[in-house]
């Protein structure tokens, strides 16, 4: 073999070979680079053997040179060595002995396959329950053989059913191979399965296998069986309905297979109803007057770093690592195990990125004034540190996704709390950015605001809890200063002040740069757009300390508000629990000079219901036009009232 004709084999194979396309450029990259070292006139009379196992067996010849790639684990025949995962590994045969090479690359964490036994692998089965991405590559590897997830005999499967042949006859010998695919319900209507079958060697199919769909009754349907003059690869796939199944399962005869290396379906889930996710036509749906953009990213990489596969002195060594490695290839996924997660720092979020909590804690250390989560484009000033900043970049195209419900905390001895000592006090924070999605975390304890967006656009959010009863100011979801374009669905919990909170502060009044701390990092006037438009806000039932829903503006507009399907109750008999919109309030802060009648309008209030101590439906200072109200239910016939203030035009 010539130097050329190893060139030109890695730029035919290496991206063509399977894998993940970006494990496949890393890999044309790295082995092109070793191979222009060769002379050009060089030949090689080393012959190339394959893939190998430690069950191999490897044929050499003395005086012969070979060379495979090897699989982990310990080659006790071939020279004892023991080769770990997440490196290339070389065994080669020199004519006489045999030796070893392990290149060691960080990309090469990138673990890109499903293991159902193995709950480190970094892709869950439920991480197919993306409900953003039109089409998910959800497994690859799906079976392979000599990693020996589960063996039974047929009779202890506890179904009635075995592996079938192709002429429907059950195969009554031998072991079977089990293994299953949950199908998530979370965000689908209906979903479909496309699966591609193939062999290493290029095989036709076995025809020792089949396809199950388990549905919710415990019925069990055959799906596919194997055939033994099917396609290749390229042909062999098919799409079925699997709306009516709650897991895909590969039944597979040991003894009597064809195969002898590897079965390896992928299995493709997407949805046929993805304008549903969409806010704007939810908006159009109820016909209010500024219809925002739809709240959808592209498809974040499939690349995946499970933080456990990294060095690092600690956890917040590991992340950085992990963010880095995403950045440095255009985006990926990042996927905390599940474990407790220690962090001395906010993890910051880039762009086209995914933080994927599989059931984890994520607990920042003691006596930290930081957020848990912040957006990366955010420019810390050094001077400043908690003050006003006044720069940030876009960070945009990005997703916190919890498996289960993972939950995050602050310092459980804090350094400081409330909204006094400034942004840093929130959970999520999140600034100049757009096109992201928060869904299924629980927030536990938060130092100030749980949840904050400013100067942000097209966020999704669903499937939040919250548990702050400790300290003053923590609130639920806020969209400040800046936010258009916003949906939020399905919040829980119990909050120590407002559960939702749409809060617009004057612009007309200056931040003290110098201040020690800011409520907001990008103060109320940073920008050309000091408003909030286009947001709403359903399914609550949160026990909130002051308020369940907060709509309030001063000097900017908040328009085309929609508060849907609010139920709450109040913490304690001298606790307020409403839903109040509210134009020139906040006066204790000294905010709210500059407001003008009608710079709230749009609101609408759908089905609330409150159990309050003084109002459901709170109207302050100043005329707010357009307030469409149905349902509401004021559950404490004590109550002062559903209007605060005649002079507001209110249309039920």
């Amino acid at each position: 073999m010539t130097k050329q004709e190893i060139l030109d084999a890695i730029q035919d194979q290496i991206t063509t070979n399977g894998l993940q396309e970006i494990t496949g450029q890393i890999l044309n990259m790295i082995l092109t680079s070793i191979a222009t070292i060769i002379p050009d006139d060089a030949m090689l009379t080393s012959s190339f053997g394959g893939i190998v196992t430690p069950a191999s067996v490897i044929v050499v010849t003395p005086g012969q040179q070979k060379w495979v790639f090897a699989n982990p684990g310990t080659y006790p025949n071939y020279g004892g060595f023991t080769f770990v995962a997440n490196k290339i590994n070389i065994l080669s045969y020199d004519g006489a002995e045999w030796q070893r090479l392990e290149i060691d690359i960080d990309n090469l964490g990138l673990a890109l396959t499903f293991d159902p036994s193995n709950n480190t692998e970094p892709i869950s089965a439920k991480l197919v329950a993306d409900r953003y991405d039109k089409i998910i590559t959800a497994l690859d590897s799906f079976f392979v053989k000599d990693k020996k997830r589960y063996y039974a005999t047929d009779t202890s499967l506890g179904w009635s059913i075995n592996a079938l042949k192709n002429d429907n006859t059950k195969v009554s010998t031998g072991l079977l191979f089990l293994t299953a695919l949950n199908i998530p319900t979370i965000g689908r209507e209906k979903m479909y399965i496309k699966l591609v079958r193939f062999s290493t060697l290029e095989q036709y199919l076995d025809e020792y296998s089949s396809m199950l769909g388990v549905k919710a009754n415990g019925d069990v349907e055959v799906l596919l069986i194997g055939k033994l003059n099917s396609l290749p690869k390229e042909f062999e796939e098919f799409t079925i309905d699997i709306s009516s199944y709650t897991s895909i399962s590969i039944c597979y005869d040991l003894v009597n297979e064809n195969t002898p290396d590897l079965y390896r379906p992928t299995i493709e889930l997407y949805s046929t109803n993805n304008e549903k996710d969409s806010v704007k036509a939810y908006i159009d749906n109820k016909a209010l007057e500024d219809q925002p953009d739809s709240v959808y990213s592209n498809k974040i990489k499939d690349v995946v770093i499970n933080i456990d596969n990294l060095t690092g002195v600690n956890d917040d060594a590991k992340i950085d690592k992990a963010i880095a490695m995403v950045e440095n290839v255009g985006g990926g996924q990042i996927y905390f195990p599940s474990r407790q997660i220690n962090i001395s720092k906010a993890i910051l979020i880039p762009s086209n990125t995914r933080f994927i909590l599989d059931n984890c804690q994520i607990q920042m250390i003691n006596n930290i004034h930081d957020n848990i989560f912040r957006s990366k484009g955010l420019k810390i000033n050094p001077a400043q540190p908690n003050g006003l900043q006044t720069e940030a970049d876009w960070a945009e195209n990005f997703e916190i996704l919890g498996i289960g419900m993972p939950t995050m905390r602050q310092s459980i001895v804090p350094l400081h709390v409330g909204d006094a000592y400034g942004w840093r006090g929130c959970s999520i924070l999140l600034v100049k950015s757009r096109n992201y999605k928060i869904s299924n975390i629980k927030i536990i304890e938060s130092h100030m605001w749980s949840i904050s967006n400013e100067y942000c656009e097209n966020g999704y959010f669903e499937n939040l809890e919250f548990q702050n009863t400790l300290y003053a100011n923590a609130d639920g979801l806020n969209f400040r200063n800046g936010c258009k374009n916003m949906y939020a669905k399905k919040l829980r919990g119990v909050t120590n002040d407002n559960a939702v909170a749409t809060t617009v502060l004057d612009s007309t009044i200056p931040v003290n740069p110098n201040a020690g701390y800011s409520y907001q990092a990008l103060g109320w006037s940073y920008g050309d757009y000091h408003g909030a438009e286009n947001i709403i806000v359903e399914d609550v039932q949160v026990k909130a300390l002051y308020g369940v829903g907060l709509i309030i503006s001063t000097s900017n507009i908040v328009k085309n508000i929609t508060y849907k399907d609010f139920v709450s109750s109040v913490v304690s008999a001298n606790d307020w629990d409403n839903v109040a919109v509210c134009g020139n309030s906040y006066r204790s802060f000294v905010y709210g000079t500059s407001y003008v009648d009608g710079n709230v309008h749009n609101i609408n209030i759908i089905n609330s219901t409150t159990s309050i101590h003084q109002y459901s439906l709170g109207i302050y200072g100043g005329k707010i036009e357009k307030i469409y109200t149905s349902i509401i239910t004021n559950s404490n016939l004590s109550g002062l009232g559903a209007i605060k203030n005649d002079t507001t035009t209110v249309i039920n």
